[in-house]
């Protein structure tokens, strides 16, 4: 019975933890974005690739000025999830 008390007592803080992020996506075809990325103002190199389920995702880095950039995309289109001007390597591999 105590569990169930404190488990009751602490629901309203996991609920209140949940965050919803609403922000704009910058969104265009495949090649064009990363082109636009590689051979535009940031020259960001792709560094990795995941497949998911439904899209994929790529990571573009620029080693000598730090940028990077996260997209997401199909076949058809292809959006900027995150960009930032800071990053360091937190494994040691292959370098692609």
């Amino acid at each position: 019975m105590k569990k169930f008390i404190i488990c009751l007592l602490l629901l309203p803080l996991l609920v209140m933890a949940q965050v919803t992020l609403q922000k704009p996506l910058v969104c265009d075809e495949p090649e064009r974005l990363i082109d636009a990325i590689s051979n535009g103002q940031y020259e960001e190199k792709l560094s990795w690739s995941g497949n998911g389920e439904v899209t994929n995702f790529v990571l573009m880095v620029n080693e000598k000025t730090k940028t990077w950039t996260i997209l997401e995309f199909n076949g058809k289109i292809a959006c900027i999830l995150g960009t930032g001007i800071d990053h360091q390597r937190i494994f040691s591999g292959p370098k692609i």
